[in-house]
């Protein structure tokens, strides 16, 4: 599994958005899954959880 994280300070994406920007991603050859989230509290945790946080 590779995870891929990105991420840019200051910036807002409403969850519909993040949600079609997922939807076209898990759309691309040879992507399993993919998902985008904002960095709130509760999102890194549950992202830390899941085994899936990065250092940023």
């Amino acid at each position: 599994m590779v995870v891929v994280a990105e991420v840019r300070p200051g910036t807002y994406h409403d969850s519909v958005t993040l949600m079609a920007v997922s939807a076209a991603l898990n759309q691309l050859p040879g992507i399993t899954g993919a998902a985008l989230v904002m960095g709130t509290s509760l999102n890194r945790e549950l992202l830390a959880e899941g085994g899936l946080s990065t250092p940023e």
